[in-house]
């Protein structure tokens, strides 16, 4: 006689479902088959459209995989690596080659606005005296203005870092 599925079962299948793993590796991950996992669950064979991150995360999936692909690794191995579902993967893998063979100058504009988008953060979050997480040290902090390189800037309370 074989096992039975219990609710707990049923909820770690939709936990990784609605992370975008699809049956067979939810089966695999849990030692079930692929049918009795989507028997349960039911829905259609293409994970479900998760929400919208939030935008740091995306942006910490994207700096390490670029990361990654410096190293030579391509979107496969991000998925085995299971830092992303393999659509992801191949999406960011696009960017990174896109972005690679972008001239320098559009970088050194892309650059320059990136620096002011997030000078202009730091001075309305400073002058708000917004609490955040400080993406340096990771503690929960006021920027507060700080002499660094002999300029007034707006810097982690904490660690005296310009956070981003």
């Amino acid at each position: 006689m074989g096992r039975k599925v219990t609710r707990d079962d049923i909820t770690k299948w939709k936990e990784l479902r609605d992370k975008g793993y699809t049956y067979e590796k939810i089966g695999k991950e849990t030692e079930w088959g692929p049918e009795t996992v989507r028997k349960y669950i039911g829905g259609e064979e293409k994970p479900p459209e998760k929400e919208r991150k939030e935008p740091e995360a995306d942006l910490e999936l994207q700096a390490r995989a670029f990361s990654e692909f410096e190293e030579g690794k391509n979107p496969v191995d991000l998925v085995r690596e299971g830092i992303c579902p393999i659509d992801v993967a191949k999406e960011l893998g696009e960017k990174y080659v896109e972005l690679k063979n972008m001239s320098r100058p559009n970088l050194e504009i892309i650059e320059a606005r990136l620096g002011n988008a997030s000078h202009l953060v730091r001075c309305a979050l400073g002058h708000a005296k917004t609490e955040i997480n400080c993406p340096v040290c990771h503690k929960w902090t006021h920027l507060t203005l700080q002499k660094i390189n002999g300029r007034q800037r707006w810097a982690c309370g904490n660690c005296g870092k310009i956070p981003f």
